[in-house]
């Protein structure tokens, strides 16, 4: 079975926009293992420490990525950009 792996930054406010996250994930797990994992957004002091909170958010991140040289990391930005390559990590 097909086992995905959601690692997220925050949660989903929008009540519509979750109740759609719920019911695509619920049509796709007799298909797929799902695991959805929403890690602990970093507080944003002002402007100028938005480049240092991304790279910690994106370190908490890797930590979720598998290691298994079979897998396939697909990366999403926040702008909706997308890449999708082998990952491996030592």
């Amino acid at each position: 079975m097909l086992k995905i792996k959601i690692v997220s930054i925050g949660k989903i406010k929008d009540k519509n926009l979750k109740d759609f996250f719920d019911e695509y994930l619920k049509r796709l797990a007799p298909y797929a293992r799902i695991e959805n994992i929403e890690l602990e957004a970093e507080p944003f002091g002002d402007k100028s420490d938005k480049v240092r909170i991304k790279n910690k958010e994106g370190e908490k991140i890797v930590n979720f990525l598998d290691k298994n040289l079979d897998s396939r990391t697909i990366i999403l930005d926040e702008r909706g950009k997308y890449w999708i390559r082998r990952i491996f990590l030592n």
